[in-house]
């Protein structure tokens, strides 16, 4: 993890933007601290970044037994402006779209979901007892 966080510190000091520098030295820091809830939130307040940076602990798939450990996943992605002007144009349009497909209601959440202070779902692990032998 030490080359990968001294990569993104790197790179964050190569950065003309600097919300993007941020999200990179939070998700350095968070690579050793494993808590990327911060450096999440620092993505999700940037303002069209020119590079999508995908390193984290992602997918939970490969664990069989309880859906919680994960593996990590690392990309770089540059945006298309071209493309991301034209796409930018039907963004406007993105709640009638949505609210015109033809998707059945959500099912009832199970009575052992819990919520977190603003109604997020929270993961929740379901353990039956362990059966007798």
């Amino acid at each position: 993890m030490t080359g990968a966080a001294t990569a993104l510190r790197q790179a964050a000091s190569l950065s003309a933007d600097p919300m993007f520098a941020r999200f990179l030295r939070m998700r350095a820091d968070a690579l050793f601290t494993d808590d990327y809830y911060a450096s999440d939130i620092a993505w999700i307040e940037l303002q069209n970044p020119k590079f999508d940076v995908i390193f984290a602990p992602y997918e939970t798939y490969l664990d069989d037994l309880l859906g919680v450990k994960t593996s990590y996943g690392a990309a770089i992605l540059v945006r298309n402006e071209v493309e991301s002007r034209n796409l930018a144009k039907y963004q406007q349009w993105v709640p009638d779209i949505q609210d015109a497909l033809p998707l059945p209601p959500a099912p009832p959440l199970p009575a052992w979901a819990v919520f977190d202070e603003n109604d997020a779902w929270l993961t929740a692990v379901r353990l039956a007892p362990a059966p007798a032998l």
